[in-house]
């Protein structure tokens, strides 16, 4: 190799690594902000919890408040388009979307996996229905973020 190509062989090599140094530093802030978010949910539900309590508390008749419980719990709220449509309701964004295990692909809505896999328990066809791969007690899928980074 002549000097010229070593140095531009040089300069990608440090390009790549500064990307590479870089992405890792991304995906470690949205690790972070993915739990901050959670954790926010989180106080959202307890103070929730903790309202019901004192409003039940101050019911003058001593009985049972008959609201429901307003707690949303963090999986319904998130939506994401970002890896595509559910492919089971073909819902646009996805609540709480996940993906398979074993082919890595978005399935499509937690809720819509559930249905499935009981449907598939039914018909004795424990199984993805992107890459047909058999799954065991439950779905084999994960939540669609924690897929593609791991």
């Amino acid at each position: 190799m002549t000097d010229p190509e070593e140095t531009h062989l040089e300069e990608n090599r440090c390009r790549c690594a500064n990307l590479i140094a870089r992405l890792q530093r991304s995906i470690e802030e949205l690790r972070v902000l993915r739990r901050l978010v959670e954790l926010c949910i989180r106080t959202n539900e307890l103070l929730l919890e903790a309202e019901d309590q004192s409003a039940a508390n101050d019911d003058p008749d001593g009985g049972v408040l008959l609201s429901p419980k307003r707690v949303v719990h963090y999986e319904s709220m998130i939506r994401s388009d970002a890896f595509g449509k559910c492919n089971i309701c073909f819902e646009d964004e996805p609540f709480d979307p996940v993906g398979c295990i074993h082919c890595r692909q978005q399935v499509g809505c937690r809720k819509c996996v559930d249905r499935w896999y009981e449907e598939s328990c039914r018909l004795c066809r424990k199984q993805c229905p992107l890459c047909r791969h058999k799954w065991g007690d439950q779905p084999e899928v994960l939540n669609i973020f924690e897929l593609k980074l791991s």
